[in-house]
């Protein structure tokens, strides 16, 4: 039964590493988004 506990204690930290990696990916592909709004801002009024 302790092992059982430990390793569902592994896959969820396991879980939580690759939620925070997912968060993080997201958020640079959201910054790159808005960079890439702002320059089409800027282009589009020159």
């Amino acid at each position: 039964m302790k092992d059982g506990y430990s390793s569902v204690k592994a896959l969820l930290q396991n879980t939580s590493m690759v939620r925070h990696e997912l968060d993080a990916g997201l958020q640079g592909v959201g910054k790159n988004i808005h960079q890439l709004v702002i320059l089409c801002k800027t282009y589009g009024r020159g």
